[in-house]
């Protein structure tokens, strides 16, 4: 057994928090491989512009192989507020959405609220046009 990390977070050159996510190869003798997405986060940072903000969060995420977990280690918006993109990315299809009881009930808190975010940030720029997945 191999086990293979693909870091799929957005590079920010240090102008904010770095929206975590992570790909989890497990290669296995006889039997399908396992890969799982740790976290599935946005990037957060008052020092980047709405529109250049916006456009490293819809960017397309480099997943090439159908994921069978998303494993989120705690509901910061850095961790989980992208979730909303999930119906969009095809590999995704047959994830399931892992974290702790508690994690669950704290997301959908999180979630709403980086939904209201992200409609800000849309409201602060004419250059950007809303998209379907921010609709949680």
């Amino acid at each position: 057994m191999n086990i293979y990390y693909r870091n799929l977070n957005a590079n920010c050159n240090g102008d904010g928090v770095t929206g975590s996510m992570s790909l989890l190869t497990v290669k296995r003798e006889n039997m399908a491989d396992y890969n799982c997405i740790v976290d599935f986060g946005m990037v957060q940072s008052s020092k980047l512009k709405s529109d250049k903000l916006h456009k490293i969060n819809s960017r397309e995420i480099p997943i090439d192989v159908n994921v069978d977990d998303i494993l989120l280690t705690h509901s910061h918006a850095d961790h989980i507020a992208l979730l909303g993109r999930v119906p969009s990315i095809p590999q995704l299809d047959t994830a399931h959405i892992r974290m702790t009881e508690l994690s669950a009930k704290i997301a959908n808190i999180i979630l709403q609220d980086t939904c209201h975010l992200h409609m800000k940030e849309c409201e602060k720029s004419s250059k950007i046009k809303v998209n379907k997945w921010y609709l949680i």
